[in-house]
C-alpha cells in the first residue's frame, strides 16, 4: 500500500518522529540564516509546524522577522516567486500584506539541501507583523473593513500582470473532491469519523455543489487569483490596520471562495450572519457583488468545509504545534468539526 505521507514529504522525512522533524526543520532554518546575513546561532523560535514550519527569528540587534520552511513536494521556486510578485502588486495598491525580505544573493527564496535525508527545502523570510486576530475584537463594524480589503484584493487580481514564471495551484471542485486535494493526498470519503449515512449525505452534497459550480461558471468577473484562506487566523489587526497573512495557498479560483473561507472553523457562531453581512457590505463598497454571487455563498462556504475535512485528516497524522488556532486542533476537535460538516450539508440540501 502506498504511504500517502511519503507523497507529501518524502520517504526518509516521513519516517522521522515528531521531535526528529522539529530538529530537522531547525537545522534547515539555521542553514538558511547566513543567506540573510545572520549567524546560524541566532536565536529562533518555532511558531508552528503544520504544513510549513514557521519560525520567528530573534536577532539581538535588529528587528525580529519570520522564516518559512516550506512543505516538500508542494511548492516550487517559481510558485513562491509568483506569490511574492502578487504581494508586491498588492502593496502597490496600499493593501497591507507581508513584506518579503531579500537575501544577500539578491533573491527572495533559497534552496537548502538536506543530503542525509535525500531532499531539500525552500526557505523564505518576511518582516514580522504586529496585531491580533479579529475574533478577539469586539467591534463588529471592523468586519466591514475586512470585506472592503477582500474586494480590493480581488480588484487587484483582475489587473495583476502575471510574470512569465507564474505558477500557482488551483482551487476548484476537482482539487477539493479528489485524493490529491492540493497535495494533502486525503479523501474525505475514507474518513473513519463518517458512517454510511454521513457519507451518503456528503456524496449528495458534493453532487449538488458541482452542479451549482457548473451553472455559475467562470469569468473574469467571478474567477481569478485568490488568497483562498481568509479565515480569522490569517488576519491581523494593529491599531485598526488590517494585515492579510499567509498567501502560501493563493491560487486560481472563484472570488466567492475567498468569502466562503472567512468563517472557516467558525461557521456556526451565533453572530455568523451579522459578521458576513458586514463583510458583504464592505466588499460592495469597492467591488460589485451581484445577486448571483451572493446566491453562491452557501455553496462556496460548504465547498471550503469539505476541503477542511481533508486538511483535518492531514493534521491528525501529525502533531500540530504552536499557539492560537493550531494549539486547539486536537483529534476530538476535528471529529466534532467533521460532524458539523455533515449537519451543514443536510441544511444545504434542504434549503439551497
Amino acid at each position: 500500500m502506498v504511504n500517502l505521507y511519503e507523497l507529501r514529504e518524502g520517504k526518509k522525512f516521513s519516517a522521522l518522529t515528531t521531535d526528529e522533524k522539529i530538529i530537522y526543520f531547525t537545522e534547515v532554518a539555521r542553514k538558511a540564516l547566513p543567506y540573510w546575513g545572520y549567524a546560524e546561532e541566532t536565536e529562533l523560535k518555532l511558531l508552528n509546524y503544520t504544513e510549513n514550519a514557521t519560525f520567528e527569528i530573534k536577532p539581538a540587534e535588529t528587528e525580529h522577522f519570520i522564516m518559512r520552511v516550506h512543505r516538500a513536494l508542494y511548492t516550487t521556486e517559481n510558485s513562491i516567486k509568483s506569490e511574492f510578485a502578487w504581494l508586491e502588486s498588492l502593496r502597490k495598491d496600499k493593501i497591507h500584506v507581508p513584506q518579503p525580505i531579500i537575501n544577500k544573493n539578491g533573491e527572495y527564496v533559497v534552496k537548502i539541501q538536506m543530503p542525509e535525508y535525500e531532499d531539500f527545502r525552500y526557505v523564505d523570510c518576511t518582516k514580522f507583523e504586529q496585531g491580533d486576530a479579529p475574533l478577539q475584537i469586539p467591534k463588529l463594524e471592523l468586519f466591514k473593513e475586512l470585506g472592503e480589503i477582500i474586494g480590493k484584493v480581488h480588484n487587484n487580481s483582475e489587473h495583476f500582470k502575471k510574470p512569465e514564471y507564474y505558477n500557482r495551484i488551483v482551487w476548484n471542485a476537482n482539487t477539493t473532491f479528489s485524493r490529491k486535494n492540493n497535495y494533502h493526498y486525503e479523501y474525505y470519503k475514507e474518513n473513519s469519523a463518517f458512517n454510511k449515512e454521513d457519507l451518503k449525505i456528503l456524496d449528495e452534497g458534493e453532487k449538488k455543489i458541482c452542479q451549482k459550480l457548473e451553472t455559475y461558471g467562470q469569468s473574469s468577473q467571478n474567477y481569478g487569483l485568490i488568497h483562498s484562506d481568509f479565515r480569522f487566523s490569517n488576519i491581523l489587526l494593529d491599531k485598526e490596520k488590517f494585515t492579510v497573512l499567509d498567501f502560501d495557498d493563493c491560487g486560481e479560483g472563484w472570488y466567492m471562495y475567498d468569502l466562503g473561507s472567512v468563517l472557516a472553523f467558525n461557521e456556526d457562531r451565533d453572530d455568523a450572519k451579522q459578521i458576513m453581512d458586514m463583510v458583504f457590505e464592505g466588499y460592495s463598497k469597492v467591488r460589485t457583488l451581484r445577486q448571483q454571487d451572493l446566491d453562491m455563498f452557501e455553496t462556496f462556504q460548504l465547498l471550503r468545509r469539505y476541503g477542511m475535512i481533508c486538511v483535518g485528516m492531514f493534521f491528525e497524522k501529525s502533531v500540530v504545534l504552536g499557539a492560537g488556532e493550531n494549539a486547539d486542533m486536537t483529534n476530538a476537535y476535528w471529529n466534532n468539526y467533521y460532524k458539523s460538516v455533515v449537519e451543514a450539508t443536510k441544511k444545504y440540501l434542504s434549503v439551497v
